[in-house]
């Protein structure tokens, strides 16, 4: 991690109102990749994961709910991202679904 082109390191984030209390998760200081002369940037590499959030307290006993979350492992370096757009885009008509 510290040998990379985009180099990260462990945080730790703490809360007593989710199971696990304790996250480690991967940051990074850098924008832009060490050497690259500003063509690539650091992209964050993710893993989804499952967290139990506590939602209230019920004859003493704790309620939690399940989430998903997305946990930064580690990061990479990648080009930019380039959009080609030579005509102007049509606005979708009422009958055809969007992707969100």
């Amino acid at each position: 991690m510290f040998r990379s082109s985009c180099p990260w390191f462990i945080d730790v984030d703490w809360s007593n109102e989710r199971y696990p209390n304790q996250i480690e998760f991967a940051n990074t200081r850098c924008r832009t990749c060490i050497g690259s002369g500003g063509q690539q940037g650091c992209e964050r590499i993710h893993h989804q994961v499952k967290i139990l959030k506590r939602t209230g307290c019920v004859d003493n006993v704790y309620q939690y709910e399940e989430q998903h979350f997305l946990l930064p492992i580690g990061y990479t370096c990648a080009q930019a991202k380039e959009i080609e757009n030579s005509a102007p885009a049509d606005p979708p008509s009422d009958d055809v679904p969007v992707p969100v």
